[in-house]
């Protein structure tokens, strides 16, 4: 089994049998559900490796490589969120600033 020990598996609970938890477990039990594993699974390792391997040749270099629509959709759904927030605070930020810099220097 993958990791050995450390991946012991509690005692599953009914209730969770037929949603995502379910299914992770029948996935680390060696019993997948195809389905499942064709929606969660949609990364092809060599295009990853290929493009990992192309990214030594990026410049300027990205600090992070993003891999996969999943992961893509992901990121782009949460750093809309975050300037959201941002942009909703706005006017705040620009209200804290000082209206004379150089009367503000000499207190």
């Amino acid at each position: 089994m993958f990791y050995g020990r450390a991946m012991a598996l509690s005692e599953p609970i009914p209730a969770y049998e037929d949603g995502i938890v379910g299914q992770v477990r029948s996935m680390l039990t060696g019993d997948p559900d195809a389905e499942f594993v064709r929606r969660a699974v949609i990364g092809d390792p060599a295009k990853v490796a290929s493009a990992v391997i192309d990214s030594v040749d990026l410049s300027p270099a990205p600090k992070r490589l993003t891999l996969g629509s999943n992961a893509y959709e992901a990121i782009t759904a949460t750093l809309r969120n975050r300037l959201a927030m941002l942009e909703r605070q706005r006017e705040l930020a620009y209200s804290t600033d000082t209206g004379d810099i150089i009367g503000a220097r000499s207190l």
